[in-house]
């Protein structure tokens, strides 16, 4: 008694000509929400590695004119006790 898999239920579960990378991809292609997080995840890893290009201020600096004064739109990302930008502190 050997246990043979019929024909048609092979051929239901394999698409004929596709490797098994070719079917996962086909898979998670059709699968929007995982196409939005992988698109989310691309944006924010473009913006993590040229962000720093565009930002005015040095990562390692600290404005000492402002020090004591209440955050405002120009500084968004306040400063910490020890006198370090938190930015600085966050891209360590």
């Amino acid at each position: 008694m050997s246990a043979l898999i019929p024909n048609e239920i092979v051929a239901d579960n394999a698409v004929a000509g596709l490797s098994p990378w070719q079917q996962a991809w086909r898979r998670l292609l059709h699968n929007k929400a995982a196409v939005v997080s992988i698109v989310l995840l691309v944006i924010i890893a473009v913006l993590c590695i040229f962000g720093p290009l565009f930002s005015p201020w040095e990562l390692d600096s600290v404005d000492w004119d402002n020090m004591g004064t209440p955050p405002t739109y120009s500084h968004i990302i306040t400063l910490v006790q020890i006198q370090t930008d938190a930015i600085y502190l966050l891209e360590r």
